[in-house]
């Protein structure tokens, strides 16, 4: 019975070989061979459609302690989504605002003195709210204020997953519990609750809010902190309440020798981010 051709144009690979050793040999042919136009644009095409299969399969891969940063930064950029921006204060008065109580271009109400970003991201299936807001000059006079909590939550009496405040350490809190019960859903991270609040918060979040206002001012023009400004503190202070596994290693051993202190480290990161 006769192979059809196109089943004896596909070559099957090797017995035992691995994909750097296929990309390896495709390389070598594409360097080896004389093609045209045509030939290179269909093998273009392709090679598009294979990697959005391979950043699938990634995004699709289990977490652990081995694997590597940016192999779990990819992960994360993937599956933690911005959906939507609920709430944005930082953004400038429009011109028609400014001109409605005269020609003066001042607006008529007065310029709030906390701005507030509130958005929406997506954890897997899951809903998760962070809210960012600042307040003062900026400098160190300046108060920022970071908190997540899931999208559903209503109410004051919802602990948030995470929440940050400048001014005040002890009010600052990680809730691991629920950051678990959290994991536990996603079931991509096979690390613990704080690698994968670190991941979520610092990979997903706070990578996506700067990705998302990157051409935004730093500061605004009524001298009070600016989007950016705001979302680069809040991150710091996060940061700083999420340590890596070496940190909080080298922390644990300090807290033992010391008798204690073992918060100085996020407390001089708060303190330096508000300088």
């Amino acid at each position: 019975m006769a192979t059809p051709s196109s089943q004896r144009g596909r070559k099957r690979p090797r017995s035992g070989e691995d994909l750097e050793g296929i990309l390896e040999r495709f390389g070598d042919a594409l360097t080896g061979t004389s093609a045209d136009a045509h030939t290179l644009l269909v093998a273009a095409k392709r090679l598009h459609q294979l990697q959005l299969a391979v950043e699938r399969r990634l995004c699709e891969c289990s977490v652990d302690s081995l694997t590597p940063h940016e192999a779990v930064e990819f992960i994360y950029k993937r599956r933690v989504r911005l959906a939507s921006i609920a709430k944005n204060d930082f953004e400038e008065v429009s011109d028609e605002e400014a001109s409605g109580s005269g020609g003066n271009g001042i607006a008529s109400h007065p310029t709030k003195t906390r701005r507030e970003l509130v958005a929406h991201f997506r954890v897997g299936k899951e809903r998760l709210t962070m809210t960012c807001w600042a307040e003062g000059p900026p400098g160190p006079e300046s108060r920022y204020y970071a908190e997540l909590k899931p999208a559903v939550a209503t109410g004051d009496a919802v602990k948030p997953l995470l929440r940050c405040a400048s001014w005040d350490q002890a009010a600052s809190s990680t809730d691991l519990d629920a950051w678990e019960a959290l994991r536990g859903q996603f079931a991509v991270d096979r690390r613990s609750a704080a690698d994968f609040a670190r991941s979520t918060v610092l990979l997903g979040i706070f990578a996506e809010l700067r990705r998302k206002f990157a051409k935004e001012e730093s500061d605004s023009e009524e001298g009070s902190p600016g989007l950016v400004s705001t979302i680069s503190i809040c991150g710091m202070m996060a940061e700083a309440l999420l340590p890596t596994p070496e940190d909080r290693l080298l922390n644990n051993r300090g807290h033992i020798g010391r008798g204690g202190g073992g918060d100085r480290d996020a407390e001089a990161a708060a303190a330096a981010a508000t300088a």
